[in-house]
């Protein structure tokens, strides 16, 4: 038995692990969509776009982060031409989480001209995110 187990770990020791390659960099906010962004150059030219940004900062493992979902993809429907929603992988883009100080999943934060406004943590209703985003998307 630690013969076999010898040898299954030096068999895993030897090998090369590949991560499957995930390049999808976006610098074009679709209209009435979420778009994920893949970088942290896309996420730049994203809040100097010129509209509020809503930034959904998030994991694929996140239960909360994936029951917040339906509720951004419906204020990135209903609010378009006012706002872009967009969302960011931690797992992927760990470096631009810590920059925008992210502890908890889901965290949403708002830009307005490159610059942070507000923020909220943790899953919220309709009516709460719809109240968040108003304040800073009337002209």
């Amino acid at each position: 038995m630690n013969a076999l187990r010898s040898t299954a770990f030096a068999t895993l020791r030897n090998a090369t692990f590949a991560a499957p390659a995930r390049t999808f960099t976006t610098t074009r906010v679709a209209a009435n969509k979420v778009v994920q962004i893949g970088s942290a150059s896309a996420f730049e030219s994203v809040l100097t776009s010129g509209k509020p940004v809503l930034v959904d900062f998030f994991a694929t493992w996140c239960g909360p982060c994936r029951m917040l979902a339906p509720t951004l993809d419906k204020i990135a429907k209903d609010k378009a031409d006012a706002l872009a929603v967009v969302k960011v992988d931690c797992d992927e883009l760990q470096e631009l989480a810590a920059k925008h100080s992210v502890s908890a999943l889901p965290t949403v934060v708002l830009f307005k001209d490159g610059k942070e406004v507000d923020r909220f943590m943790g899953v919220r209703d309709l009516k709460f995110v719809e109240n968040f985003v108003v304040p800073h998307t009337q002209k």
